[in-house]
Parts: structure tokens; sequence; C-alpha cells
């Protein structure tokens, strides 16, 4: 096999398994052990997307920091800090945010980037409901 076609089969399989192990383990209870129905999930982008012009990432949810194939979290409702990062690719660097959100039980939540005009870096964060 030529050396191109034995990188190309060699990244494959790195990003197979890859996205394994990100698939099993993509969400964190916050230190909660409420029922599901009295909980709230806030989600953020898999760090591990790929052809992704945006993303948003949750790092730290009050005192929880997520790990690297951590993309969501769920959360008791009331008020929360959360640590979240936006990367608009060709952009230079990653913005960092803090927002201050307050969750309703139940309710789940899409961290979401607003762009700057002409779409080249995030101007700011935004957590939107998502629907069930």
């Amino acid at each position: 096999m030529p050396g191109r076609q034995k990188k190309i089969v060699r990244e494959t399989l790195i990003g197979a398994a890859i996205l394994l192990v990100a698939g099993s383990c993509t969400s964190v209870p916050a230190g909660v052990s409420d029922s599901p129905g009295s909980l709230s999930v806030i989600s953020g982008d898999l760090r591990l997307r790929f052809n992704s012009p945006v993303n948003v990432y949750l790092r730290k949810v009050d005192d929880t920091r997520l790990g690297i194939f951590k993309n969501r979290v769920r959360v008791a409702p009331g008020s929360h800090v959360l640590l979240v990062d936006c990367k608009v690719e060709h952009a230079d660097g990653t913005s960092r945010y803090v927002l201050n959100v307050t969750t309703v039980a139940g309710v789940d939540y899409r961290l979401q980037a607003v762009l700057a005009s002409g779409n080249r870096r995030c101007s700011a964060v935004e957590m939107v409901e998502t629907p069930h």
C-alpha cells in the first residue's frame, strides 16, 4: 500500500476511535442527584467536530470542569456560572466568555455563537432553549 493510502487509513482509524470514545462519554452531572425531570441540560459543541466553521465549547459549569470529551452537563434549576470558549475557523485565537445564566427545571439549553459582522469572530455567546 503506498504511503499516502496508509496515511489515509491510519487517520480514518484514529478518527473512528476518537469518535467512539467521545460518543460514549459526552454528558456529566454537575454534582446533581435529582430526578431527570427536575434537571436541565446545557450543551455546547463536541471538541472533536470536524469541518465546522464555528464551535462553542462548554469548559466549566460552576465549580465543575468538563473534560475534553464532555460537551453537556445536567444542572439543577437556578443560577449557574459557565466558562465558554468560542472558536471561528480561520480566525486568530479563541474567545473566552463567562456567562451568568439561570435555568428552569426540565428545560434544555444549547450554547450558540453570536458572530461579529463579516462572520470572522465571536462577539458573544448566548444560551438558547432547545425543543424536546
